[in-house]
């Protein structure tokens, strides 16, 4: 039986770029960096140390934006003034959604789309 989700791999057009991103504004864990015997650089970072992580993989030409990720947050009011202050550019301010979910989105600097959400019976 599937026992969970190893990785979620995203596309970018630079490891170096992209990892500052995740790590330096995001604040992701880098939880592998290491070149492959054949030459490839493989990079996944995550929220926590735990859990599923996002593999940074190169992306090829034509590859569209990945859309729809989800990053779950328990405050999403101060987790979005930090990212705001960090230059994360999002659509708008979070806004209470009709199934109950505070949500925001922004995009990567590869255009691959997030949505910032604190779940319905999360503290505000």
């Amino acid at each position: 039986m599937i026992t969970g989700l190893g990785s979620v791999p995203v596309p970018v057009a630079d490891l170096d770029r992209a990892l500052a991103f995740y790590r330096d504004t995001l604040g992701f864990t880098v939880r592998e960096d290491r070149r492959l015997p054949d030459g490839t650089r493989r990079v996944a970072v995550a929220p926590t140390a735990a859990g599923p992580a996002l593999a940074l993989v190169r992306r090829a030409d034509g590859h569209p934006p990945l859309a729809g990720l989800t990053l779950l947050t328990g405050d999403i009011q101060r987790t979005y003034a930090v990212l705001r202050e960090r230059g994360v550019r999002f659509d708008g301010e979070p806004d209470m959604q009709a199934w109950g979910d505070w949500e925001v989105a922004f995009d990567d600097p590869d255009g691959n789309r997030f949505h910032l959400i604190q779940r319905h019976g999360s503290p505000r």
